[in-house]
């Protein structure tokens, strides 16, 4: 399990999806969880494929 502080960048990330969400809801949009875990899933590999390139520089 990942444990991340309040104000990790991961966190911010969460709560905005989580907003954007909300939003798009409200104006009669559905996104599902499934497409809003796919999304974080893409960006949380992308950032760590990025900081093993920088690390492996």
């Amino acid at each position: 399990m990942l444990v991340v502080s309040d104000a990790s960048p991961l966190n911010v990330l969460i709560a905005d999806l989580k907003a954007v969400h909300e939003q798009l809801r409200q104006a009669r949009f559905h996104v599902s969880e499934k497409i809003l875990n796919d999304s974080l899933a893409r960006h949380l590999a992308f950032r760590q494929a990025h900081k093993k390139l920088i690390a492996d520089r």
